[in-house]
């Protein structure tokens, strides 16, 4: 769904439930959400393993992330090109730690079966939930060639 154009009310005009459901709960619900991109980026070259990109996402509320999702003009191999993400209080905190790890064992991976793009929106065995002002990180683990790719991830402010 997206923003819905604001009515212009007009004195003595009957208003819905479906109005008021439209302009104000739809729309409210578009605006509680957000995202981000990284590029990963090899230079012409193969992007290295171990290349960490800290992202401060310095959100003043917790979200849940919804998706994730990896994009590249070239194509994975059978080697996979995989990206872990972690999530920590601060920037400064240690990322490369299982304890910040939320992507789990389902990296975002661009493989044989989706060599140049893959959209993950059940996000099995992620802990998805980010506490506010909180900072990401996304670090390659594995790449068969991949020179290029933009990874994604959108999320819906948690109450």
């Amino acid at each position: 769904m997206t923003i819905q154009a604001f009515r212009t009310w007009v004195v003595g005009a009957p208003l819905t439930a479906a109005q008021l459901n439209e302009q104000i709960r739809d729309n409210g619900n578009e605006l509680i959400k957000g995202g981000l991109s990284v590029v990963f980026d090899g230079g012409g070259g193969t992007i290295a393993t171990d290349t960490l990109i800290i992202v401060s996402v310095d959100t003043p509320y917790k979200f849940t992330i919804d998706a994730a999702s990896a994009k590249s003009t070239d194509a994975a191999s059978s080697d996979n090109f995989k990206i872990d993400v972690f999530v920590a209080a601060t920037a400064s905190d240690a990322f490369v730690s299982t304890d910040h790890l939320i992507s789990a064992s389902a990296p975002i991976t661009l493989d044989t079966d989706n060599p140049s793009y893959v959209r993950d929106t059940t996000l099995t065995g992620w802990s998805p939930t980010v506490a506010e002002g909180s900072a990401m990180a996304m670090i390659c683990t594995s790449n068969g060639g991949v020179t290029k790719a933009t990874i994604s991830i959108t999320w819906t402010r948690a109450s």
